[in-house]
């Protein structure tokens, strides 16, 4: 349990690393933008949102694991799959400051049904990739005994 908890708050904390970005990158300057800077109780409600959501992440995952067998547990890693454009998107926007290739005009270059074609297709292709792995694990474990 206590394992499942620290990867869920890891995946978490990445999962709001946008939003710590723009609280812990706070300058000066910045205030002429802001109402007002960001007080102690934000930083707070911050930290309780993460440890939430680590805590519902380990508590599904330790459900999962307990309750779910078969095509069920295969759905709870796909769904697992299709969770992860959430921290990667994160990741992205806070990297897209340094490099603003990650800034991509997909929406002007695709259109909006492009975008989300093209995000559809990435899930269906990480879907693919968690299903064929699925069968090929079980497979080997098939074979070895």
């Amino acid at each position: 349990m206590r394992h499942a908890f620290l990867v869920a708050l890891s995946f978490a904390n990445i999962c709001y690393l946008r939003v710590w970005s723009e609280v812990l990158t706070y300058r000066r300057w910045d205030t002429y933008l802001m109402a007002t800077p960001p007080r102690p109780v934000e930083y707070y409600a911050l930290i309780a949102n993460v440890v939430l959501a680590a805590a519902l992440l380990a508590a599904l995952s330790v459900l999962a694991q307990r309750v779910l067998t078969g095509r069920s547990f295969r759905f709870a890693e796909m769904a697992l799959v299709l969770g992860m454009g959430i921290p990667l998107n994160a990741i992205r926007a806070v990297l897209s400051v340094q490099f603003p290739l990650l800034k991509s005009p997909l929406v002007e270059l695709l259109g909006m049904r492009g975008v989300i074609a093209l995000g559809a297709l990435l899930g269906l292709g990480g879907l693919a990739i968690v299903i064929l792995h699925h069968h090929r694990r079980r497979g080997v474990g098939a074979e070895g005994e």
